[in-house]
């Protein structure tokens, strides 16, 4: 009997998790659930929500990290089911002669959360429609990038589990995070969450937004350190942080600041037409994923033509051109002395 009794207390011992441990998991999987139910409000505001915003951007113009220059205007548009996305500034591109330079630009792109189809443009060069989710409307969106936060319809592959340990929920879900104690960021009383080289601020009261982030290499040497501030409610359960700020580190060096702050906000007063992408005529390109067609504006392509030729004309080609005669020349000597040779022994 004391030999059955023992086992029991052992096999109980094993299998259970301390109350420490199960009380860690219970905040965390509340938290999960908190920030799952935080962004389907934000989807779903009745008549939707409109956010315009501005972007500062700190770094070495002479070897930039960011495809931005220094300042961005954008909007954030969502009325479910489809949210739009657009933002404009001077965006590093790459001419014919392989020289980089900033030139003024328009990227903007949507995405239907029910039907799972994107359309996205890319300046006047490339119009897409998909049936993915872009990353214009996904892990590259503003603000919301910012806080982190990541459906699985964010994959390349519609319906294909997200394995990341950076973008939430599903992070919280795949790495075991402790929560160490509670904090105040901002004025905001958060939950810290840590595991190892990552740190979470996360405030409860203000629908799980994460008010602060900071991630480590595995030298302990900081990489990002994020901060959302100026926390304000724009709907019912809806909470976004008006000020947002982000550090990139590379090799123990800022890489580059960015700040956003949020301009105006429109809520419950969206129409079909703020949610749409026009693909219109002075695109060079529209590919269609869905109906596996392309479609290509031959004026301007021909115009594109035009200039490319401009600078081909403009390179020095002579020297090379010399060259080519002078091998030929020397090919077909070859050829007619051993013809000659060829006579001779006949």
């Amino acid at each position: 009997m004391i030999l059955v009794f023992s086992c029991l207390l052992i096999t109980q011992v094993l299998s259970d998790e301390s109350p420490v441990d199960k009380q860690e998991s219970n905040t965390v999987h509340q938290i999960v659930e908190g920030i799952k139910k935080s962004h389907e409000c934000l989807l779903k505001v009745p008549g939707g929500i409109g956010l315009e915003y501005e972007i500062t951007i700190e770094q070495d113009q002479k070897d930039p990290i960011l495809v931005w220059r220094d300042r961005v205007k954008g909007q954030l548009y969502i009325k479910w089911p489809i949210m739009r996305t657009k933002n404009e500034g001077e965006f590093l591109v790459t001419d014919a002669k392989g020289v980089s330079e900033h030139v003024p630009e328009v990227r903007e792109g949507n995405y239907d959360f029910e039907k799972q189809v994107s359309v996205i443009r890319e300046g006047n060069v490339l119009g897409q429609i998909g049936n993915y989710r872009h990353r214009i409307t996904s892990s590259t969106l503003y603000p919301l990038g910012m806080l982190f936060y990541a459906e699985s319809s964010q994959s390349y592959v519609p319906n294909e589990p997200l394995t990341t340990s950076l973008l939430l929920p599903d992070a919280l879900e795949q790495v075991k995070f402790i929560v160490k104690r509670d904090e105040s960021i901002g004025g905001e009383l958060c939950k810290v969450l840590e595991t190892k080289g990552d740190v979470l601020w996360i405030a409860p009261n203000r629908n799980f937004i994460v008010c602060k982030r900071e991630t480590q290499d595995p030298n302990a040497n900081a990489t990002r350190k994020t901060e959302n501030l100026d926390l304000r409610q724009i709907a019912r359960d809806v909470w976004l942080p008006y000020r947002q700020v982000e550090e990139v580190y590379l090799e123990n060096k800022l890489g580059y600041r960015l700040t956003l702050n949020i301009t105006n906000v429109r809520v419950g007063d969206l129409t079909p037409k703020d949610v749409d992408v026009i693909l219109g005529k002075d695109l060079r390109l529209i590919e269609d994923h869905i109906s596996s067609k392309a479609y290509f504006n031959r004026s301007v392509y021909t115009e594109a033509f035009k200039q490319n030729y401009k600078v081909l004309r403009k390179t020095n080609y002579a020297p090379m051109v010399l060259l080519a005669l002078s091998l030929l020349i020397i090919v077909f000597g070859m050829i007619i002395y051993k013809q000659r040779l060829g006579l001779k022994g006949n």
